[in-house]
């Protein structure tokens, strides 16, 4: 699921296009969890980075509100 997900958020940074449906900031926590959990157990430190780093990104999303959502 972790890898997953860095590959959507890798694909969302570079078409600019929202790919996950971030409706609350709730959503950006539990996906963070989810990321920093699967980094504890990643072998491949370069992974393991990646996957702190976006969790520090959806982290830092929540806390501030700024959250995006699919259009309707």
């Amino acid at each position: 699921m972790a890898t997953a997900l860095c590959i959507e958020l890798r694909h969302q940074r570079d078409t600019g296009e929202p790919t996950l449906p971030f409706t609350k900031p709730v959503d950006l926590l539990n996906y963070a969890m989810m990321l920093r959990l699967a980094a504890a157990d990643e072998e491949l430190r370069g992974a393991a980075d990646e996957m702190v780093t976006w969790a520090r990104q959806l982290e830092e999303l929540a806390m501030g509100g700024h959250v995006s959502a699919l259009p309707q």
